[in-house]
């Protein structure tokens, strides 16, 4: 066994404490070691035990350089993970990789993770792999050539808004799941749904916002009829975080305002930066706008500023 560092359980002062999880299915506990550019196997692995004790078994090296191995008990996991961390101090290691079954849920995969983190940050970092069922985690050595970037940068501008709309639905992925989806074109049918009704609401949303703010009304009635649902949902632009009535506000267009205030926009709808119009028109000193928001019955938050205090009784 290689000397040097020693990779425990004890945690470190500051740190959180790991919350434990649920074992998996005994099905979900096979491992895999690859081993390409050692040429012997690492410490305590001979062609049939990994010496972690008795609840591990190992089956012979195929002509791969791959060990399937068997965790039999889950409560193993932290001793190998030590036991990983402890083989990359042997450079001739330093491509090995340990590969943890597709089978493992997402929680048991976050665990896996902060395990590692805890007990190797320095030594080892951990990878995900694969889409939806096929998705797994892999322990490498820290030094270990990064994974490829498969994205340009438009692909990463829709894994950024795909990843923050599908949390909005209720959609379980992780952002580089979803890039690897992309980069292969292959997302799941929800999320090729979702996208697909999402983005038709940002061009309707960015319709709507270029014609209140330049005063069109025309176009911008328009639009109202064509995306109504969008409207009431007082739907933002993604890239400005502002809506159509806050553009409006923004841009003094008094009559665009009436217009999307009459198609059903709410008139204390709030922009990305959690503003109102009424907020919006005063900033840019939009007086008509402020007019038509106060008619309407928007929140005046002002409304008492200038009373006197009341004395306490």
């Amino acid at each position: 066994m290689p000397g040097g560092k020693s990779y425990n359980r004890g945690r470190k002062q500051g740190q959180k404490k790991i919350k434990p999880v649920p074992a998996p299915a005994d099905d979900a506990l096979s491992v895999q070691l690859l081993t390409p550019g050692a040429t012997t196997p690492p410490a305590e692995i001979g062609g049939t035990g990994l010496v972690l004790g008795p609840d591990t078994e190992v089956t012979p090296a195929s002509e791969s350089g791959c060990l399937h191995c068997v965790l039999e008990s889950w409560s193993r996991i932290s001793d190998v993970i030590a036991w990983f961390c402890k083989q990359m101090e042997l450079e001739e290691f330093h491509q090995t990789s340990l590969r943890f079954s597709s089978k493992l849920g997402k929680d048991h995969r976050a665990y896996i993770h902060s395990v590692a983190d805890h007990l190797g940050k320095d030594v080892i970092r951990s990878e995900s792999h694969g889409v939806g069922d096929e998705r797994l985690i892999a322990l490498v050595s820290a030094t270990a050539e990064p994974p490829q970037k498969w994205l340009d940068p438009s692909q990463d501008h829709k894994a950024k808004w795909l990843y923050i709309w599908a949390k909005e639905a209720g959609l379980v992925a992780s952002r580089d799941e979803l890039a690897e989806m992309l980069a292969r074109d292959a997302l799941t049918p929800p999320l090729a749904e979702l996208w697909t009704v999402r983005t038709r609401e940002q061009k309707a949303v960015g319709c709507l916002c270029q014609a209140a703010a330049a005063g069109d009304l025309p176009a911008l009635q328009a639009a109202c009829e064509a995306s109504p649902e969008v409207l009431r949902g007082a739907q933002l632009d993604v890239l400005t975080g502002a809506g159509p009535l806050h553009a409006a506000a923004e841009a003094g267009q008094a009559e665009a305002a009436s217009t999307l205030l009459h198609a059903g926009v709410p008139a204390d709808c709030l922009d990305g930066h959690g503003h109102t119009a009424l907020q919006v028109s005063r900033k840019f000193e939009q007086s008509d706008v402020e007019g038509v928001l106060l008619r309407a019955g928007a929140t005046d938050l002002r409304v008492n500023e200038w009373l006197p205090k009341q004395p306490d009784i």
